[in-house]
């Protein structure tokens, strides 16, 4: 039977109720004083397969690209077994909660008259108060009956129990007097304590299991449908718009022509004029990416308009070439980045600034295309948020925290720069660990800072490296204290990064 105009029957609905105290209990044990590992992929890989078996079963799969989304999920969840890196474990959880919060609305939303797709006109995401709405539902199919009989026959268990319990207490009282066995037994039957950890544990357990079955009560809602919506966008004459970036334009190419040995100095470059390297490479460094970003804002509102209302080839012309010439100062800031990290070596933030520059640039590429073949506004708009998820799942990917030391150790063994020893220690997580290893083994030699502990010249390496990797499990975890034999007290957090350290 299709169920895409019909309401799932009560035993349905229950069902889901139950699938949504399951994953309750399910995050109580792989999340509640556990720390991220493989217990939370699998964790994630639980709920994706119930929830698609339920779908299906109860025939709610009215999406099926929705499907596509697993893609990230699975690449940020596994993240999460292999590194242990400040993105990873700050932020790539939080992705992953975003994504399949995305993956269980869209799989289910109904779209009967065919409306044009658009995330702002999805029930959910227009009414938030709608899961609130459901608890009265939810309550009734749990705790009522549409049989009169057997409604009445509730009540008066409820009456009688109620009746009961004060008869008992007073009889119950006057046994603990008459006989001191039964006295003692009722103690020890009555003597328990409840831990408040316990019962913040129940407390959790109900709120998440109301939660999410309000949420997918929302979306089996045979109500539950894409809403229409009427394509348009504010009009903005084309004198005006053409005024404003023909002047845009000239302002941005003054700027290049004056500052165009500046803009993309070398090394050289720098040491003539007399510049220092960190006044260089952080000088108009963040002006600049306020231009980039305040630019790529104005292009997309010049671009949408001109979408809906049309264009002329002078105002195509004009914004792309806008466009490149952010592409320029958006390369122009990539190469201070580039003297900044050759010349101080390499950190968490000055890679992600670098990666972000790369990003920006595939964007501009793209809105050049787009406003070239007059691409629709929405088409550009979807995909900028693709190139966006892709990004992101290849950043955290990526071993950045190896990667780093990798870089520093080998500008040190290779070019006879400095190294921070000291970034790399209390900065970096324990996925760092090997490459650190590696400089000790070739002979770096530590100075130390007023906090570290002495060691003799014959056992420095060896203790300093495992007093680095407690101090860095520990950070991570939030233990106290960890040796050795005790890492991966339980296997749900087992982590690739941790265990490949072991014989280290």
């Amino acid at each position: 039977m299709n169920l895409m105009n019909h309401t799932l029957t009560r035993s349905w609905r229950v069902v889901y109720i139950i699938f949504a105290f399951a994953i309750a209990l399910l995050y109580d044990v792989f999340f509640w004083n556990v720390q991220p590992g493989i217990g939370f992929a699998l964790f994630v890989g639980l709920y994706v397969l119930g929830f698609i078996i339920l779908t299906t079963l109860s025939e709610q799969v009215h999406q099926p690209k929705a499907l596509y989304l697993l893609i990230p999920i699975l690449v940020f969840s596994l993240d999460v077994v292999l590194y242990n890196n400040n993105f990873v474990r700050n932020w790539v959880m939080l992705f992953v909660a975003v994504l399949l919060f995305i993956f269980s609305i869209l799989l289910t939303l109904k779209n009967p008259s065919k409306y044009l797709f658009s995330f702002s006109h999805i029930p959910i995401l227009r009414s938030i108060d709608l899961p609130f709405m459901k608890w009265g539902a939810m309550y009734r199919d749990l705790f009522s009956s549409k049989k009169e009989k057997r409604s009445e026959l509730y009540k008066k268990i409820a009456i009688g129990i109620a009746i009961s319990i004060p008869i008992l207490i007073i009889f119950g009282s006057l046994f603990v007097k008459a006989d001191a066995v039964f006295a003692e037994w009722a103690q020890h039957m009555f003597d328990f304590t409840i831990q408040e950890t316990t019962v913040w544990r129940v407390v959790r357990s109900v709120m998440i299991t109301i939660f999410l079955g309000s949420l997918l009560y929302v979306v089996i809602d045979p109500s539950y449908t894409l809403g229409d919506k009427k394509l348009s966008a504010f009009k903005i004459d084309n004198t005006i718009t053409t005024i404003v970036l023909a002047l845009v334009n000239i302002l941005f190419l003054t700027f290049v022509f004056i500052q165009l040995n500046y803009l993309f100095g070398s090394h050289d470059f720098v040491v003539e004029h007399g510049i220092v390297f960190a006044e260089y490479a952080r000088s108009g460094f963040f002006q600049l990416a306020w231009v980039i970003g305040l630019a790529a804002v104005m292009l997309i509102f010049f671009y949408r308009s001109a979408v809906f209302h049309g264009s002329t080839l002078v105002l195509k012309l004009l914004k792309i070439l806008l466009i490149v010439q952010v592409g320029v100062i958006a390369m122009s800031a990539l190469k201070r980045m580039n003297i900044y990290q050759d010349v101080f070596g390499y950190t968490v933030l000055r890679l992600y600034v670098e990666w972000f520059i790369y990003f920006c640039m595939v964007i501009l590429a793209l809105s050049a295309v787009s406003v070239g073949i007059d691409w629709k506004f929405r088409y550009f708009f979807y995909t900028s948020m693709l190139c966006g998820v892709v990004a992101m799942g290849i950043v955290s990917s990526i071993n950045v925290d190896r990667m780093i030391a990798r870089e520093n150790v080998d500008r040190y063994l290779n070019g006879g720069k400095e190294l921070d020893m000291g970034y790399l220690v209390f900065y970096l997580s324990i996925d760092a660990v090997p490459e650190i290893k590696r400089a000790f083994d070739a002979g770096y030699v530590y100075k130390g800072t007023n906090n570290d502990l002495h060691y003799t010249k014959d056992n420095f390496s060896e203790i300093y490296l495992g007093n680095k990797f407690t101090h860095l499990h520990r950070r991570v975890s939030g233990k106290k204290y960890m040796s050795f034999s005790q890492i991966h007290e339980s296997w749900k957090e087992f982590n690739f990064g941790v265990h490949t350290l072991k014989n280290l």
